[in-house]
């Protein structure tokens, strides 16, 4: 066989190859959505505090939130999600923002964190 491409006889195997081809194009997007944001120079999730932070860290800026929050009166019940996002200058993780949510959609309640996710201050955007 010369120059064309390779297709094993079995349906069964032409079905694998199709799926290994797929994952890779999946993975393939999948790096590049990364990629994409490493250039953007933040992160967004529970990646931002995982992937820069020794192990177990990321429970201590986890708690730091949750504690702030409850200083201030807000509810479990009125956080929709939480968005992590680490913050740089240059090439140099600086701390991490908090990114909270509400149930009712509208605006966001942010709890800024040092390197060591100490809270430094908390700020509101747009909240209603």
């Amino acid at each position: 066989m010369t120059g064309g491409s390779r297709m094993s006889g079995s349906p069964r195997s032409q079905d694998r190859e199709k799926a290994a081809r797929t994952a890779r194009r999946v993975v393939a997007m999948g790096l590049g959505l990364l990629l994409l944001g490493a250039c953007e120079g933040f992160q967004i999730g529970d990646d931002a505090l995982i992937q820069h932070l020794p192990p177990g860290q990321d429970r201590v800026c986890r708690a730091a939130v949750r504690e702030a929050l409850a200083e201030k009166n807000v509810s479990e019940d009125w956080v929709r999600r939480i968005f992590y996002r680490a913050v740089r200058e240059g090439n140099r993780i600086t701390g991490f923002e908090a990114w909270v949510y509400p149930e009712d959609g509208g605006g966001a309640l942010v709890v800024e964190l040092s390197e060591q996710c100490r809270v430094t201050r908390i700020w509101a955007r747009g909240l209603r």
